[in-house]
């Protein structure tokens, strides 16, 4: 992993169920602790594995054991790792809808986020609430055929750069602005006051499969997106 990559892995959470005790069994007593408050199998089952595969994955590149990283959580909520002396590296997930993507990158902030597609949502409520001007203009001129998915593309954009900024959708939606043609490249256009100029960032779009739009942003121009093919969980 050299400083320019960003690797994702995707996880298909239903494909990991075999694995989720021994998943489950790297969790830290907080992490188990939250796992059992979820209500829903689905979510719980989700919270578990993609937090043990990201213990995983972390474990291999820091030559530890996946049950002693320690996570801290930033002051919107974004975890990082705990201990300062260990090598440089950001990391970020995301997951809907039995999907989830693991992003690891080496000293950058990076954000990532995938969204299922979902034609019953009200795009055009939430895109005039809560995106900037830009990109509703940009969403009216894409046919109408497209425009859900121009909508998702658009979202799964700008929520990843958010995220690898570290205040989520809690940082001002309107104040960042990405390019919304679901054919066209991934572009950040605007940022708010807490993020890099827009010419500091990577921005692409992910190949999760049909359905889905996913996007992964990183702070540093010229960065290398690298989707891993090799399995995510233990072995």
């Amino acid at each position: 992993m050299t400083e320019a990559d960003v690797l994702v892995w995707t996880v298909r959470v239903d494909e990991e169920v075999d694995r989720l005790e021994r998943l489950g069994a790297l969790l830290a007593p907080g992490e188990r602790e939250r796992a059992g408050r979820f209500h829903a199998e689905r979510h719980r089952r989700q919270f578990v594995v993609t937090r043990g595969v990201l213990r995983t994955l972390i474990g291999r590149r820091l030559g530890i054991a996946p049950v002693l990283v320690r996570f801290v959580e930033g002051p919107h909520g974004k975890p990082a790792l705990a201990d300062p002396s260990t090598p440089a590296l950001e990391f970020n997930v995301a997951h809907s809808h039995g999907l989830a993507l693991v992003a690891l990158s080496a000293g950058a902030p990076v954000g990532i986020d995938v969204e299922r597609i979902r034609p019953g949502v009200d795009h055009e409520g939430i895109a005039g609430r809560f995106l900037a001007q830009v990109e509703r203009t940009a969403l009216a001129r894409i046919e109408p055929a497209r425009r859900v998915e121009a909508f998702f593309a658009c979202w799964s954009r700008k929520e990843a750069v958010l995220k690898a900024v570290g205040t989520g959708i809690s940082g001002g939606l309107a104040a960042y602005a990405v390019s919304c043609d679901p054919d066209g490249p991934a572009r950040l256009l605007a940022t708010g006051p807490d993020g890099p100029p827009v010419d500091r960032w990577t921005l692409a779009d992910l190949d999760v499969g049909p359905g889905f739009r996913a996007a992964v942003a990183v702070a540093r121009p010229g960065a290398r997106i690298l989707q891993v093919n090799e399995s995510a969980g233990p072995r």
